[in-house]
């Protein structure tokens, strides 16, 4: 068609065509009406015109229309720390040659209220809050916009969540789609200083505790945690024996409950500490102090593990105004009076057994008698009869609690009379007292048994026989 319009219609013709072309393009544009005009010239009378509407929304004719609606979609945040924000792109596949809307929706999922903050969106404008509908209008000819969701930092370890956040396309946008993010706070996170709430777990000492009274340790997570979590005890015997120990318990708050056989202790979701206890076996044993301890070790999300430690003391040096002691108090007895010649037979006595060896002083004291009345002071601890030591030092073996000891007395013709000696006894290290056991050598004939010993004398004169008047008699007394 010339520029001025004007077309020639040969004679006899009563019609023709005309035609225009519709540019495809990739961005929608909705129905588009236009017209053509036609107005006789000279003899042609009227006017006219003829309308057309090009669409690009599929609804054109034919068995492959035209359709140039957007379709809508969302990227995934990926894994975010937590305290990061989840950024999603929403990406329209046309552009518009006007406005359009699409749907944004919050999925929770594994989070909870507290642990999001406010859905935003950025369409070139600035970040603005995703109103309550969930309506966001994209400008004419825009493809893609942001959007985000901040995560809340805290001290509390909940492990891997899910959530996402959804769009749906409104009017001429087609679609939905899901975007998905996955907040962590277990050290996995990317960057080079990701989040970690994961608790470490430790326990406190019991310090040192008297023998009979219980140890008592107290485990503790540095975080909590939103689920339930495992941590593993151990008793570990140390110094002490089984039967010195009663049975490892913990308390999570439902009470006190005896540790499985393999240490297994569930810890309730938002608990930070526990206490454990054993208690300690009261005997007369003298055992000394004994070391002990009970081990935690984390289990799956819970990090580290650590040692506390008890001492039980039966010393007399525990806590309390009233301190357990097993200390052996060390005693002699007296070896009464004996025949001289006869041996003097003393028995010293511990008060209570000990778990290990202990050592106690003899000495002799010669009181009335002089060195060559008295023999080999010597002791016999259940091996035979062995001299006691130039230093006194006798050695008693554990669970022991009683020796001989023995020194013989020397017969002689000699009357000396009643005489007094001693032996005394000291407790060296943990034993504890001294005393002295004391015996009488007699020569008088009061001595015991049948025959005693009597190196009294008999005294006897001589005749003097006969003499003369002025001599000498002379006797002699025996």
């Amino acid at each position: 068609v010339p520029n001025d319009g004007v077309v020639t219609v040969p004679a006899g013709q009563t019609e023709f065509d005309v035609r225009i072309a519709a540019i495809d393009d990739a961005v929608y544009e909705g129905p588009e009406d236009f017209s053509v005009t036609v107005t006789g010239i000279g003899a042609v009378q009227g006017s006219d015109t003829g309308t057309a509407t090009i669409v690009d929304d599929g609804s054109g004719p034919g068995p492959d229309p035209d359709d140039d609606r957007p379709n809508v979609t969302i990227s995934d945040a990926g894994t975010i720390n937590e305290g990061e924000t989840a950024n999603f792109k929403v990406t329209l596949s046309n552009a518009s040659e006007s406005t359009v809307q699409v749907e944004l929706g919050l999925n929770l999922g594994d989070t909870e209220v507290g642990d999001l903050g406010t859905l935003e969106y950025n369409t070139g404008s600035g970040w603005v809050a995703v109103p309550n509908d969930g309506v966001v209008t994209v400008p004419a000819g825009q493809t893609e916009f942001d959007v985000r969701i901040a995560s809340i930092d805290d001290a509390v370890y909940e492990g891997p969540e899910d959530f996402s956040v959804t769009v749906t396309g409104i009017g001429a946008v087609q679609g939905s789609d899901t975007g998905t993010a996955t907040i962590v706070d277990d050290g996995t996170g990317p960057g080079p200083d990701p989040d970690d709430d994961r608790p470490s777990v430790t326990i406190s000492d019991a310090g040192t505790i008297n023998e009979g009274d219980s140890a008592n340790f107290k485990v503790t997570l540095s975080n909590a945690s939103e689920a339930e979590t495992q941590v593993e005890l151990g008793l570990n015997l140390g110094d002490t024996e089984a039967g010195d120990l009663g049975t490892l318990e913990y308390n999570t708050g439902s009470g006190w409950v005896a540790v499985p056989n393999d240490g297994v202790v569930t810890v309730p979701a938002g608990q930070t500490e526990f206490d454990v206890r054993i208690a300690s076996t009261d005997d007369a044993v003298y055992e000394g102090p004994e070391d002990f301890s009970v081990t935690v070790t984390g289990i799956g999300a819970v990090q580290g593990s650590d040692t506390g430690t008890a001492t039980i003391v039966d010393d007399g040096s525990g806590p309390g105004p009233d301190p357990d002691d097993d200390r052996p108090n060390v005693t002699i007895s007296d070896a009464g009076t004996i025949n001289e010649g006869e041996t003097a037979n003393f028995k010293v006595t511990l008060s209570n057994a000990s778990e290990s060896t202990v050592q106690v002083e003899l000495g002799l004291n010669l009181g009335d008698t002089e060195t060559g009345d008295l023999g080999t002071l010597e002791y016999n601890t259940g091996s035979g009869w062995v001299t006691v030591p130039n230093d006194g030092v006798v050695t008693v073996p554990a669970g022991q609690t009683e020796f001989d000891v023995r020194i013989a007395s020397i017969d002689d013709a000699v009357y000396e009379g009643p005489e007094d000696f001693s032996v005394t006894v000291t407790g060296i290290g943990a034993v504890q007292g001294s005393d002295t056991g004391t015996a009488t050598i007699v020569d008088d004939g009061t001595g015991p048994g049948p025959d005693p010993d009597d190196d009294r004398p008999s005294v006897t004169i001589s005749d003097a026989g006969t003499i003369n008047e002025g001599d000498t008699a002379n006797f002699k007394v025996t």
